[in-house]
């Protein structure tokens, strides 16, 4: 099983920090996309298919024109 992505206990500063850049890169809820966005990131899989999942699964919520990470 891989190591966690985050730890348990940066979880509220991690999400902080996702409202904060969703703010402007997303017409979604902030607060919301950022506890789909966690959930995603607590997937056990490798690190590659985490990022993976979440680039395909958050495309349709992000602003077009921005930047799309490929693993």
């Amino acid at each position: 099983m891989p190591a966690p992505l985050f730890a348990e206990a940066d979880e509220g500063a991690l999400k902080a920090y996702l409202i904060a850049r969703l703010e402007s890169a997303s017409e979604a809820d902030p607060d919301v996309l950022g506890d789909y966005i966690l959930a995603l990131l607590r997937h056990d899989q490798p690190r590659e298919q985490v990022m993976a999942t979440c680039i395909s699964q958050l495309a349709d919520f992000m602003n077009s024109g921005l930047p799309v990470p490929r693993p």
